[in-house]
C-alpha cells in the first residue's frame, strides 16, 4: 500500500485526519522512517499473528542476560526484560530461526521453564494512538486536553 493510500484510508477512517500531501509524506518517509529502520534503533515490523504468533522466551540461569541480547537482536524480536538471572523475550521470529534460538540456547547455562510460550492471537490486541489528535495544529496537547479531542472524534463532533 502506498502512503498516499494509507492517507486516504485514514481520512475515511477518522475524517478528523489532517489533510496530508504527497511531497510531505515523502519527506517523512525518508528523514524519519527510512533512517530509523537502517539503524534498527525505533520502528518495529510485526507480522500477521494469525500466520506468525508472537512467542515469549522466559529465560532462567546464570546466562539468561546474555542469551536475551543475543535474542533481542535477531530480525522480529521486539522486546527483552532483562534480570540478573532471569529474563524474558518477546518477538515474532520466522520459522527458521527457530533452530538456530534453541541452538543459542542450549550452548548457554540457561534453563527455559515454561518451554516456548506462543501467545494466543485472540488475546493480542493492538491499538495505534491517533498522533493527530494530540496537537492543535502548532504544538502538542496536554493528555487532558487531548483526552476530551478523541472523546468529541468518536462522538463526530470535531
Amino acid at each position: 500500500m502506498r502512503l498516499v493510500q494509507i492517507a486516504r484510508l485514514a481520512t475515511r477512517l477518522d475524517p478528523s485526519f489532517p489533510p496530508v500531501y504527497r511531497q510531505l509524506l515523502s519527506v517523512h518517509y525518508r528523514r524519519h522512517v527510512i533512517a530509523r529502520l537502517w539503524r534498527y534503533n525505533s520502528i518495529t515490523l510485526y507480522c500477521e499473528v494469525r500466520a506468525n504468533p508472537v512467542r515469549a522466551y522466559y529465560l532462567v540461569g546464570r546466562d539468561a542476560a546474555v542469551a536475551a541480547r543475543a535474542l533481542i537482536k535477531l530480525p522480529m524480536m521486539y522486546s527483552a526484560l532483562i534480570d540478573v538471572d532471569a529474563a524474558i523475550v518477546f518477538g515474532q521470529p520466522p520459522p527458521g530461526y527457530l533452530a538456530v534460538i534453541y541452538q543459542l540456547l542450549s550452548q548457554l547455562d540457561v534453563e527455559m521453564p515454561y518451554g516456548e510460550i506462543v501467545l494466543d492471537p485472540a488475546d493480542i490486541t493492538a491499538w495505534l494512538n491517533p498522533y493527530w489528535a494530540f496537537t492543535d495544529g502548532r504544538e502538542w496537547m496536554w493528555p487532558e486536553e487531548a483526552r476530551a479531542r478523541i472523546q468529541l472524534i468518536r462522538r463526530g463532533e470535531s
